[in-house]
């Protein structure tokens, strides 16, 4: 049996980042129907866990140990690949381009200011032109 579940969405993030709306992979599973599920993907960390956002990739079944590991953004303007051992995430998304281009964003670190407008979304995060063939998480 399969199941797909998305649990994401910019107004999670409008006027603050709501960084308590964490989900938990086993509440997920059983919601879905598939409560031994095998999750694989991308998400969001939950960010209090590891105290930011950062990119999450899902590797894990429910009740098992957890494979997954997250990718940050440094200082510096590196990046950085750690395990994430905790079952929560925050939000959820895969596409695919297979052929054209897409203009995708990068969300950088949670803003220090409200966001109160399409306007204010579009100045803080960051975009980018990029070209198909594109996996893309979100």
């Amino acid at each position: 049996s399969s199941g797909i579940n998305a649990a994401y969405g910019v107004p999670n993030l409008i006027p603050h980042p709501r960084v308590e709306k964490e989900y938990d992979i086993a509440d997920v599973a059983m919601l879905c129907g598939i409560p031994a599920a095998a999750v694989i993907g991308p998400s969001a960390v939950a960010s209090e866990k590891v105290g930011k956002n950062a990119e999450l990739g899902n590797n894990c079944q429910v009740g098992a140990a957890n494979g997954s590991w997250y990718t940050r953004v440094t200082n510096d303007g590196g990046y950085l690949c750690e395990r994430y051992p905790h079952t929560s995430f925050g939000l959820l998304g895969n596409l695919y381009l297979s052929e054209g281009s897409t203009k995708c964003h990068v969300m950088p670190g949670f803003s220090c200011t409200p966001l109160t407008s399409d306007q204010d979304v579009e100045q803080w995060l960051r975009v980018y032109e990029m070209r198909a063939p594109l996996t893309h998480t979100s």
